[in-house]
């Protein structure tokens, strides 16, 4: 059996560095290997047994038509080196990856792929990787977190965890939940593109003949008319239907279909960011991921907000699903959770009944607090703090 430490990354940083994903391979026979993968042929070539990892020089006359265009090497315009040895997912490997992130696609494919081959992924919370890098001293760094798995594997293997079916169907979710946004960006881009132009072709027009009725008429009818709109609002319906039919076969849905107000595409919201819950060894952790903790003491901590200048250290999509949740929570004062925040409301109303002035932040001015707006607000987030904690205790017990 090999264990295959695998540190999935995503191929270009922005600053178009290259960061292939690095394989690390450990043998009954203490034999070991290590691989980049540059890109995600590379990764398809691994996950079929057929990666290339050393050459040898074409022979004259040899037919080489089997062998596939990117695995050739070229010199002066000719194929100069063809693969000699291959490598790749064998039977019985033993996979390891982190849990969520960037690999979430990669590990699906291995674990189908492996399901005949008596292969299986094991994945672990991030959290328990960086702990463990930590104890390895400071000359370890996230560059050697391939051959790291296999350390914290052969040391703690109880804090591994196998790829399942539940898996699969939360990496689906996030596929649907893509696939829509990008559908609806392209349908709102085709959109702009449509209006502009008709501004141009109105307010450019060289006869100076300039049409009756409004703007909004002339747009209304010439989006109408526009076959690519048509057929991008096509491909947005089928994707809603997608996402809809994929996030109610997963098993977390469970969960969000007994919440009044909560449909298909705010569960998506959320799932599709948390991923594995399992990734959180606290609820804190879980709660800061999602942007609801408090900063500071719970008596005068402020909800964290994007501040110029400062990074955000929460997931956006997750938050932004939680917003719509406490708005429709905020819509249904008779369901569970609108009583929640009803009630968070008549307590901070009845503890302070009237505004008060206080300094600004910034140390320039002063700021109206508690007011009905701020209450509103204070109490829209303390409802979301407690949803996200029951939530990540009824999502740990599927």
């Amino acid at each position: 059996m090999r264990i295959v430490g695998i540190q999935h990354r995503v191929k270009r940083t922005k600053e178009n560095e290259a960061r292939p994903t690095m394989v690390s391979i450990e043998t009954d026979q203490n034999q070991s290997a290590s691989y980049e993968l540059k890109d995600e042929t590379a990764e398809l070539d691994w996950l079929k047994g057929n990666y290339p990892i050393s050459f040898r020089i074409l022979v004259d006359g040899e037919n080489y038509d089997t062998i596939p265009e990117h695995h050739r090497v070229y010199r002066d315009g000719e194929v100069h080196k063809i693969p000699e040895s291959y490598d790749g997912l064998q039977n019985n490997d033993l996979i390891l990856m982190i849990l969520g992130g960037s690999g979430d696609r990669f590990a699906a494919a291995l674990a189908k792929r492996g399901e005949n081959m008596g292969v299986k992924v094991m994945r672990v919370n991030a959290d328990k990787l960086k702990n463990f890098r930590e104890e390895q001293g400071n000359g370890v760094g996230k560059s050697n977190d391939s051959e790291l798995l296999v350390r914290l594997f052969e040391k703690y293997p109880e804090r591994f965890l196998q790829f399942s079916p539940r898996d699969r169907e939360i990496i689906a979710v996030k596929a649907a939940l893509r696939n829509r946004t990008e559908a609806l960006k392209a349908k709102v881009a085709c959109e702009t593109n449509i209006f502009q132009n008709l501004i141009g072709k109105i307010f450019l027009n060289k006869e100076g003949y300039f049409p009756d009725g409004s703007i909004d008429q002339l747009y209304k009818d010439a989006a109408a008319n526009d076959r690519v709109l048509a057929s991008l609002e096509d491909i947005v319906s089928q994707c809603d239907k997608t996402l809809e039919k994929t996030v109610k076969n997963c098993a977390a849905w469970k969960i969000f279909e007994s919440i009044e107000g909560v449909g298909p595409r705010i569960a998506a919201g959320i799932i599709a960011s948390v991923g594995d819950v399992r990734r959180f060894s606290t609820e804190h952790k879980f709660k800061k991921f999602c942007g609801v903790h408090v900063m500071g003491d719970a008596e005068h901590g402020e909800f964290p907000r994007k501040r110029s200048g400062s990074r955000i250290d929460w997931n956006p999509n997750a938050r932004q699903a939680l917003y719509l949740l406490a708005d429709q929570f905020n819509r249904r004062p008779n369901s569970t959770w609108g009583k929640v925040l009803l009630e968070y409301k008549a307590k901070l109303h009845a503890q302070h009944p009237e505004p008060v002035i206080v300094p600004a932040a910034n140390g320039k001015g002063t700021v109206k607090r508690y007011t009905n707006g701020h209450i509103h607000k204070i109490a829209m987030w303390k409802t979301l703090t407690k949803f996200v904690v029951w939530l990540y205790y009824e999502w740990m017990k599927l």
